[in-house]
């Protein structure tokens, strides 16, 4: 991670229009965020997933959740830069290349069971945290550049920003909401030609994050995420 991890645990609610259940101490051990630019008129779609741990499902009676705003995404409004140093990042954009992109996040958060009075988990641990992504670029000079940087196994450093065109609060922060991933890696695989769509040639970017080399004694740089919401807060 970027300096140091200081990883937050979220209260996790689910009810209907009876009852309401909670737990606590919630984490997550994996996150995976996957988008398709669609050809056609269908929706983009951004998908969102995650597997998390948290102690026991309690019962809160009555059903009480307030309704929450939803930030979209939309894979059109996705943008990619990817640099060869973590300092540079977000100063080369990949234009009219990405077709699509599926990050998986291995958080390295766990549970740790140790003898007590309760049942559940006493407290959390840190293991190694890992990303892996794929990307699909449009078969043209970024692709052949990068095809490139894997066959010499050049760092790269990539910036995958996901753009909502709803204003953000100026009280946090100008501008639209956004999701931002900055990770540094190496390509493990690069796949020219892999596919094609209606005469179109496609490449497969397969990228393995790494700590930045250049700062290893310091505060190394892999992976941090920005998001900005339409909320302060969630409910």
């Amino acid at each position: 991670m970027k300096a140091v991890n200081n990883p937050d645990s979220f209260t996790l609610e689910k009810a209907d229009e009876v009852v309401a259940y909670q737990c606590d101490y919630g984490m997550f051990e994996r996150i995976n965020i996957k988008g398709t630019v669609n050809q056609g008129s269908e929706v983009s779609a951004v998908t969102v997933t995650g597997d998390f741990f948290a102690r026991e499902w309690k019962s809160e009676g009555a059903a009480n959740l307030p309704v929450i705003d939803v930030f979209e995404l939309n894979a059109k409004l996705t943008t990619l830069d990817i640099d060869g140093t973590w300092a540079s990042l977000g100063g080369t954009p990949m234009t009219a290349t990405l077709r699509a992109f599926d990050i998986d996040i291995i958080t390295g958060l766990h549970p740790k069971m140790l003898g007590s009075a309760t049942k559940d988990f006493d407290v959390h641990a840190e293991g190694i945290v890992h990303v892996t992504s794929a990307f699909t670029f449009e078969g043209n000079a970024n692709a052949s550049t990068e095809y490139g940087n894997f066959l010499t196994q050049a760092d790269r450093a990539y910036r995958l920003t996901i753009s909502n065109p709803a204003t953000a609060p100026a009280a946090m922060y100008a501008g639209p909401s956004i999701c931002q991933i900055d990770c540094f890696g190496r390509w493990r695989e690069v796949i020219p030609f892999a596919d094609e769509d209606r005469g179109n040639n496609l490449f497969t970017l397969i990228h393995e994050s790494m700590l930045d080399p250049t700062n290893i004694d310091a505060a190394p740089d892999m992976l941090e995420i920005l998001v900005h919401t339409t909320v302060n807060t969630v409910a």
